[in-house]
C-alpha cells in the first residue's frame, strides 16, 4: 500500500512535502489508508494527483510532464520518477487519461473510437492474455523495426526491388534482341532475309538451346558463308565457247 507522496514538481504541484503539509488538525501527520477520499473544487489538482499514480501504472510520465520530480513511498519502498520502469507496486487508475486511452468511443462518438481490453478476469484468462502478449511481441511492428511484421515488410520491399530489377533487365534484353535482329541480321547482306524480327531471333535462340545442338566450327561457318556468296558458273557449248548460265 502507498502511504505518502512528495512532489517537487508535477503539473500544478510544486514543493509538496507530505509530512509538512498533510496533518490532522495541524498536529499529526496523516498517511494514506485503505480507503481515501480526495475532494476539492474544479482545477484544484485532483486529476493531476491521480496522474502520479497513473505514471506508476503505465510506467512512464504523461505527456507534457517531462522534467517532473516526485517520490511515492509505501510498504514496498520509495519510488521516484526515475524508477517507473522497475518498481514493484501494482497500480490501477481510472481517471480522465484512462478513459481517453482505453474508452475513446465514449470521449467522441462522432468521430468513432475503440474500447480496449484493460482487465482480464480469472487465472485461465490471464494465461491467455500472457500468450497473446507473447505472440504480439513476436509479431512486433514495422514502426518498432522488430518482429515478424517488420521482417515481412522488409521481404516485401526486397521482392519489389527484385521485380523492378528483373523488369529492367528484361526490358534491356528485349532492346538488345530487337537491335540485333534489325542491325546485325536483317541488314546483313550475308543472310539475305527480307524479314527478320525479334520473334525470329527468339526461335533461333530456342533452337540452339535444345539438347544435342552442335555449333558450327570456324571452318564450317566459313564454308556456309562461301555458299551464300556463290554465283552461277559459265556453261560450256560445243564450240568451246561459253555463256553465263542464268
Amino acid at each position: 500500500m502507498i502511504n505518502q507522496i512528495d512532489i517537487a514538481s508535477f503539473g500544478s504541484f510544486q514543493g509538496l512535502e507530505w509530512k509538512k503539509t498533510v496533518r490532522d488538525n495541524g498536529k499529526n501527520v496523516k498517511f494514506f489508508q485503505r480507503l481515501n477520499i480526495v475532494y476539492g473544487r474544479n482545477y484544484s489538482g485532483k486529476t493531476t494527483l491521480s496522474r502520479v499514480f497513473r505514471a506508476l501504472e503505465t510506467r512512464k510520465l504523461p505527456l507534457n510532464y517531462v522534467g517532473s520530480s516526485f517520490t511515492v513511498t509505501g510498504e514496498k519502498g520509495a519510488v521516484t520518477d526515475a524508477d517507473l520502469l522497475t518498481h514493484n507496486y501494482d497500480v490501477r487508475v481510472y481517471n480522465r487519461d484512462f478513459v481517453t486511452d482505453n474508452l475513446s468511443f465514449l470521449v467522441n462518438q462522432e468521430i468513432g473510437g475503440v474500447i480496449k481490453t484493460f482487465a482480464i478476469v480469472g487465472e485461465q484468462n490471464k494465461e491467455i492474455d500472457d500468450a497473446i502478449a507473447a505472440i504480439e511481441a513476436k509479431l512486433g511492428s514495422v514502426e518498432g523495426k522488430a518482429g515478424l511484421r517488420f521482417d515481412l515488410e522488409a521481404k516485401k520491399k526486397e521482392r519489389d526491388r527484385t521485380k523492378t530489377a528483373h523488369s529492367t533487365a528484361l526490358s534491356n534484353l528485349e532492346g538488345k534482341l530487337r537491335s540485333h535482329a534489325a542491325e546485325k541480321i536483317k541488314k546483313n547482306p550475308q543472310y539475305r532475309a527480307p524479314v527478320y524480327t525479334i520473334e525470329h531471333i527468339r526461335r533461333d535462340i530456342a533452337s540452339i538451346r535444345k539438347p544435342g545442338f552442335i555449333a558450327l566450327t570456324t571452318e564450317e561457318h566459313a564454308g556456309k558463308l562461301t555458299l551464300l556468296k556463290q554465283e552461277a558458273l559459265i556453261a560450256l557449248t560445243s564450240s568451246g565457247k561459253g555463256h553465263r548460265k542464268k
